[in-house]
């Protein structure tokens, strides 16, 4: 699972992928502004809409700020499923 987690909190813009068989995943219509993105290999869903959850993935998550049209690539390492777990680690 790819998590898209915009720092404003906003619910509307939180955005949610698997990858392909390759690893490679997409995500289009973005909204311009600064987000994180996570992947984990095994996650409970929505776990990443908490900020509780979160906080424990800080040091993997990769910053990126997009503007209108932006294409971005990026190489993400998945968190293990064992740290995916809902309350692993807190």
């Amino acid at each position: 699972t790819v998590a898209l987690v915009p720092d404003s909190k906003r619910y509307s813009l939180y955005k949610e992928m698997t990858n392909d068989q390759r690893g490679g995943f997409s995500l289009k219509g973005i909204t311009p502004g600064d987000y994180k993105v996570l992947a984990w290999e095994d996650i409970e869903p929505g776990a990443y809409q908490d900020p509780e959850f979160l906080k424990q993935f800080e040091g993997e998550a990769k910053t990126i700020s997009l503007k209108e049209s932006d294409r971005q690539a990026l190489t993400l390492k998945a968190i293990p499923a064992e740290k995916g777990a809902k309350g692993v680690g807190q």
